[in-house]
C-alpha cells in the first residue's frame, strides 16, 4: 500500500473524514497522445493531510484517538539495524494489544491507527 493510499485510510477510517474519488479516463495526458491506449487517473478531493509520512499529521492521530477514545498510545524505537521495521506504535494498554511496525514512526502511527479502529492492513 502506498503512502497516499493509506493517508486514505486513514482520513475516511480514523479521522472520519470524507474523501471523494475521482476516476477519469482519457487518452490524453498532459496534451500528449498516448498511442491508442487509454489512461485511467484517480484523483481523491479533499487531499487528505501526509498522515503516513508527516509527524505532525500523525500526531494529530494520536490526538484524535486518545481523546476520542479514551485510549493509550505507545511508540518505541529499536536500535538502528535491529529490525527491518524500527518503529512499533500501538493504541490501547500495554499487555495483550499488538504493536504495529514501520521504517518510520509516522506510519507506524497510521497502521496502529488503523489497527485500533478494527482495519486490517498489510504494511
Amino acid at each position: 500500500m502506498t503512502d497516499r493510499e493509506l493517508d486514505v485510510l486513514v482520513a475516511e477510517k480514523v479521522m472520519g473524514e470524507t474523501v471523494h474519488e475521482i476516476v477519469e479516463e482519457s487518452e490524453e495526458w498532459m496534451g500528449t497522445e498516448l498511442g491508442g491506449s487509454s489512461l485511467t487517473m484517480v484523483r481523491v478531493f479533499p487531499q487528505p493531510r501526509y498522515y503516513s509520512t508527516s509527524i505532525a499529521a500523525a500526531w494529530a492521530v494520536v490526538e484524535h484517538l486518545t481523546r476520542e477514545n479514551g485510549t493509550e498510545f505507545w511508540l518505541q524505537r529499536f536500535k538502528p539495524h535491529t529490525r527491518e521495521a524500527d518503529h512499533a506504535a500501538k493504541f490501547g494498554e500495554n499487555i495483550g494489544s499488538e504493536y504495529s511496525f514501520s521504517t518510520s514512526p509516522a506510519r507506524a502511527i497510521c497502521l496502529a491507527a488503523l489497527s485500533a479502529v478494527g482495519v486490517k492492513v498489510d504494511a
